[in-house]
């Protein structure tokens, strides 16, 4: 298994925003889309960007420019974006933590303030695409106003540093492409972030937070399979009344492994321990002041 780590610096950063960058094989979308990122971010962030084993040279280019990225094997999205998310969780101490997939990259002077904002207003928040305009229940699609749906797109999401801290990870029982995001989003707004969860005749209703932005999504090509996603929407199914919180691993051998890829990035183990007595308690802390 040939891996690699690049790191900015050793020491922990005092961003105060962390961008992550999650990719595979899309080398000649990931470079216009880092470089919209150096040229319309303003705010002073760290950007990381998590490759998961890329065969077109997209390692090669990282090391080139000295980028902070890890790159090894290619493990499915929900693993990848835990290499980005727990990587800006513990290396900085940012407050707002956004993804971006290696095709969406901004337009605009100042793009990411709205969602600086809609990190500190409601802890997390998507990107309202054009292309299921057809889902939206309300909203304007502003920080004050956001777009209220019953579907989400994973292209740009935001998080709070206490949103991941108490939902935790991307579950890595989705293997390959589709619904980690959603299962992600869905345990976030029955936390409180980003959305609501109603009980409809027994079923669970989910309403998603979004905002417009000055983003851009390139018609890039997909690496989407009907059976990875099939399969992905039973184990979504299944999983959807457990606990909010996940780790970055689910069982011992993903832990050694995850942890093994952290420690190239600079994070002592410690570091990467898992939040979960702490989540568990900030969720009921957080419903009994509701009531």
């Amino acid at each position: 298994m040939a891996e690699n780590a690049t790191l900015a610096n050793g020491a922990t950063s005092d961003a105060t925003l962390a961008i992550g960058v999650i990719t595979f094989n899309r080398l000649t979308q990931l470079k216009p889309t880092l470089a919209a990122i150096a040229r319309y971010t303003s705010t002073h962030h760290t950007l990381f960007i998590a490759d998961d084993g890329s065969s077109d040279g997209t390692a090669g280019f990282l090391r080139e420019r000295g980028l902070a990225h890890f790159t090894g094997r290619n493990r499915g999205i929900a693993w990848n974006k835990n290499r980005a998310l727990c990587y800006l969780l513990h290396a900085t101490q940012a407050q707002t933590i956004v993804l971006l997939e290696d095709d969406t990259y901004p337009i605009a002077p100042g793009w990411e303030q709205d969602w600086i904002a809609a990190a500190a207003r409601s802890g997390h928040a998507n990107l309202a695409g054009s292309w299921f305009e057809s889902d939206f229940l309300s909203g304007s699609g502003s920080v004050d106003d956001p777009v209220i749906s019953r579907s989400l797109s994973a292209q740009c999401a935001v998080f709070s540093r206490s949103a991941v801290q108490e939902v935790g990870f991307f579950d890595t029982r989705f293997r390959g492409f589709g619904m980690e995001h959603v299962d992600h989003s869905r345990r976030l707004a029955r936390a409180g972030f980003g959305g609501r969860m109603e009980m409809r005749d027994g079923v669970c209703d989910y309403q998603f937070e979004m905002i417009k932005s000055s983003l851009r999504v390139a018609p890039e090509f997909s690496h989407q399979q009907a059976e990875q996603v099939a399969a992905n929407q039973i184990v979504a199914a299944e999983i959807e009344h457990e606990p909010v919180y996940r780790a970055a691993w689910r069982g011992a051998e993903e832990e050694a492994v995850f942890r093994a890829e952290m420690a190239q990035c600079g994070l002592m183990d410690a570091a990467v321990a898992p939040a979960r007595d702490r989540a568990e308690r900030l969720h009921w802390w957080r419903r009994l002041w509701r009531r």
